[in-house]
């Protein structure tokens, strides 16, 4: 791992050896220069992607819950239309001890993956299940999955207790049968993968069953003695309850084969990228995570943002930050260990609030966010690890750089080939119209909207203005005001759109073509526009509740392949691969 490694200044006996070869503390390795880039972001041309929020997918086989076979579907059918990969909202592992959380983005851990995207149903055609067989064939159970088809929204506890029960009847059936010639292959893999994974697996799997064996999820509320995975009562946990700490980890070893298959069928389709895993900035303060490394995590406060245009009072997210002088003296193996579990099985990785490298805002818990203060981290160390994993992994690296951002660190990104992340709201021009999508920097990915804006229909409609006034964020009159701003702002869209070139059928088309004629390396497709989803996936500033993190597509998966706006993206993109004007970026080179 790459530290900064300084030599000692003094030798054995005491003497000066200042610009001495002499022994050094810690460990010195070849650093690639630069994150990875796949052949189709070397090209002028580029790329393009979608992106999804996986619980939002569904279909006539999942449980009330995108899944990993969605995403293997989705893959395919991007694979198809010229699509090189899918961004996926975070996979991060919740815990399911706290089933009626739905934020992607305050997991229990970043180094497993979540279980309630695993699908069952596909879980069961590796080995022997009859138990499990005659449980979904009940009544009961039927009744349960066919609801949570058909609610128009994630119920996330209802999700979790469904799934939960069916892991617990598959982990019955496959240590039953794990002698039957059927299951028999899959037990030896099973094997294999655990004593490989335990390593970085150990605090989750642990956490999770000691969280039902307290009946609670929060490491603050258990009894002392369970500080931490190292004490002598946790150790003594683990050895009286192996068994259900071994059921974790075949809920985890379920979940990390389907996310490898979904990536497989999306580049066996033609998507070569495939995934593009997201990186949440944090994890719970309570969950597994922040329970395993108490010397790395400060309780004393939170992460969040100054306040900006965007955010009059600031934010704060809940998520503990890293200690950076820990950090530094672990090597930085924590973080590296952070980037290989996300970049395991994908082709790329989106860091969220990608500033995190640099420095970040923490807020004294308790407090509001104007007491924050920023605290610096080591970038160049920490670049070199992003660098490193990435060229190991294959996978390229863009960084979410909205907010306030330090002049000079975007530069500085992009000579370590990380690409910037340009959305359209924000690309204006002087008089605040829609830039010229041909003076957009290459070494960039540029998409229309985010999870937290408002999607295209949203955005034209005001739909976040109205939720807002509904929920008392907003009075009439700052509603009427912003409502008439919007549709100043839509004009100033459509003139950028216009002086541009870019004709259309309506808004989505126009910018789904401004995207496809950016000089950006990569373009992202937001399949909440393509599906037509007008509330954003969450709206800042409110709870997480319904309907943050929880909408559905408005399309079933076997339906969106008829969709207009989906038939038009593979024509509309294929424009990209005529050169139309771009030109080469010496940075990508290799």
């Amino acid at each position: 791992i790459p530290a900064r490694v300084r030599p000692t200044s003094t030798g054995p006996e005491g003497e000066d050896t200042a610009g001495v070869p002499a022994r050094v503390a810690g460990r010195i390795v070849a650093r690639p220069p630069r994150c990875w880039l796949p052949t189709a972001l070397t090209r002028p041309e580029g790329a393009w992607s979608l992106s999804v929020q996986l619980y939002g997918l569904h279909s006539a086989r999942s449980w009330g819950i995108g899944d990993f076979d969605d995403l293997a579907v989705l893959g395919t059918l991007a694979g198809a239309i010229g699509a090189a990969g899918v961004l996926v909202s975070p996979v991060h592992a919740p815990s399911l001890g706290w089933p009626d959380r739905g934020s992607p983005y305050s997991p229990s851990s970043r180094l497993a993956l979540n279980p309630l995207f695993v699908s069952l149903t596909r879980a069961a055609e590796g080995f022997a299940t009859p138990m499990f067989d005659a449980w979904v064939e009940r009544d009961d159970t039927r009744a349960t999955i066919a609801a949570l088809r058909t609610v128009p929204a994630v119920h996330w506890p209802a999700v979790n207790a469904l799934k939960t029960e069916g892991f617990g009847r598959l982990w019955v059936d496959f240590r039953a049968t794990a002698h039957t010639a059927l299951t028999r292959e899959a037990a030896r893999d099973f094997d294999a993968w655990l004593a490989a994974a335990r390593p970085r697996l150990r605090p989750h799997l642990l956490f999770e069953a000691l969280a039902e064996h307290h009946g609670i999820a929060d490491r603050r509320a258990w009894p002392a003695g369970f500080e931490h995975p190292d004490t002598d009562a946790v150790r003594a946990f683990e050895r009286a309850h192996a068994e259900r700490v071994t059921f974790h980890g075949f809920v985890q070893w379920l979940a990390e084969r389907q996310w490898r298959a979904a990536g497989e069928a999306a580049r066996a389709a033609g998507a070569t990228i495939g995934p593009i895993a997201d990186l949440a900035v944090g994890a719970d303060p309570a969950g597994a995570d922040a329970w395993s490394r108490p010397g790395l995590v400060d309780d004393a406060h939170e992460i969040g943002a100054p306040p900006d245009p965007l955010g009059p009072d600031g934010q704060a997210w809940g998520l503990p930050p890293w200690r950076p002088e820990t950090l530094a003296e672990a090597g930085f193996e924590p973080f590296a260990q952070l980037l290989r579990a996300t970049m395991a099985g994908a082709g790329g990785l989106r860091i969220d609030h990608v500033m995190a490298l640099e420095r970040l805002f923490w807020v004294p818990a308790g407090r509001k966010p104007a007491d924050g203060a920023y605290v610096a981290y080591p970038l160049e160390s920490m670049l070199d690890v992003v660098a490193t994993e990435s060229v190991r992994h294959r996978a390229l690296v863009i960084g979410e750089d909205l907010g306030t951002v330090r002049p000079g660190l975007r530069e500085r990104l992009a000579r370590a080939g990380v690409l910037s992340y340009k959305v359209a709201w924000f690309e204006r021009d002087a008089q605040g119209r829609l830039v010229d999508p041909r003076s957009l920097p290459p070494l960039a990915a540029v998409c229309a909207s985010t999870h937290d804006l408002p999607t295209i229909d949203g955005w034209a409609e005001g739909r976040e203005i109205d939720e807002r006034e509904r929920l008392g964020l907003l009075d009439a009159e700052a509603a009427a005001r912003q409502r008439a701003e919007r549709r100043e702002d839509l004009v100033r869209i459509e003139a950028g759109l216009t002086a541009a070139g870019i004709g259309g059928t309506d808004l989505v088309d126009r910018l789904h073509r401004w995207l496809a004629a950016s000089t950006a390396r990569l373009a992202i497709v937001q399949l909440e526009d393509v599906a037509g989803l007008e509330r954003q996936p969450n709206l800042p500033g409110t709870p997480d509740v319904p309907p943050n993190w929880r909408q559905k597509l408005p399309v079933a998966l076997e339906g969106l392949a008829a969709r207009p706006r989906w038939v038009a993206l593979g024509p509309i993109f294929a424009a990209r691969h005529a050169g139309g004007g771009r030109h080469p970026d010496p940075t990508t080179s290799r």
